[in-house]
């Protein structure tokens, strides 16, 4: 049993149990350019969002296991530039019944969209998914402007550290380093909402760290109408992240539609 900070949200403005209403907002998406901001992170720009329901939570293992009309996961990564045995490797992070209330993982974008639509919801914007984690104040994290902790989310502490080091030590790799100092308490995943500390202002839970999450929008460039690009966009971070830039409500990773990763997860919106 975990303590909140404050109430978890109830069901509100005709979204169902388990999701929370983001209200109509003109966001400030992005950031403003200076020598350390990735440059697709610029410019900064209003961006109208209707309101929208998210999920408060990540997809679950059990979640999407009980979809039957949905793929079943292979458990087996896929990524661009991965050797035979870097897939081996990391596909042994690929969550499965033995982790229930843990993301599902090692999905790609079309299995994510699929499960969405099966449920009668859809994958988040990019610019709807911004909204959910900084709100109106813009801030950097969903919970503020203090820096990550073991406390606010789940990415690469000591316990994450020290696992995979260990484990790439054995291939002759390693070692891996840390984001935070202080534990968290998972080596890799961590069961969805463990972490109330780091809630956004709307109430969502694990917008940074835990899994990375598929986006439905194409991977464009902020000050462009036209984009080409087949990447879709991921947000949040996940639980090898050892970076605190990577956990920004603002940065935005691309990814190719059928990259089944070990940090890769999602969530659902819907129309209120």
């Amino acid at each position: 049993m975990y303590l909140f900070l404050r109430p978890p949200p109830a069901a509100s403005g005709g979204c169902p149990g388990g999701m929370v209403l983001i209200e109509d907002a003109e966001l400030q998406m992005g950031s403003d350019a200076d020598a350390e901001t990735p440059s697709d992170e610029t410019p900064r720009h209003g961006v109208t969002v209707k309101a929208f329901c998210l999920d408060v939570t990540e997809v679950t293992v059990k979640a999407y296991s009980d979809c039957e009309a949905c793929e079943r996961p292979r458990r087996t990564v896929e990524s661009e530039g991965l050797t035979p045995n870097g897939r081996a490797f990391w596909s042994q992070f690929c969550n499965g019944p033995e982790a229930p209330d843990h993301p599902i993982n090692c999905v790609d974008w079309y299995q994510a969209k699929a499960y969405c639509a099966a449920s009668g919801k859809r994958l988040p914007t990019e610019a709807e998914w911004e909204l959910a984690a900084r709100g109106n104040d813009a801030w950097t994290y969903p919970w503020g402007d203090s820096p990550p902790s073991g406390e606010r989310l789940n990415a690469c502490g000591p316990e994450c550290s020290g696992m995979l080091t260990e484990r790439l030590e054995k291939v002759g790799k390693g070692p891996w380093p840390r984001m935070y100092n202080d534990g968290d308490a998972a080596p890799a995943t961590a069961p969805v909402g463990r972490s109330p500390a780091g809630r956004s202002p709307a109430g969502v839970l694990d917008l940074a760290g835990n899994v990375w999450e598929w986006t439905e929008s194409h991977y464009c460039p902020y000050d462009r109408d036209d984009c080409d690009d087949s990447r879709r966009v991921l947000r949040g971070g996940g639980w090898d992240t050892v970076e605190s830039q990577y956990v920004r409500s603002a940065h935005r990773r691309p990814s190719a539609s059928t990259a089944r990763g070990w940090s890769i997860g999602f969530r659902c919106a819907k129309a209120p």
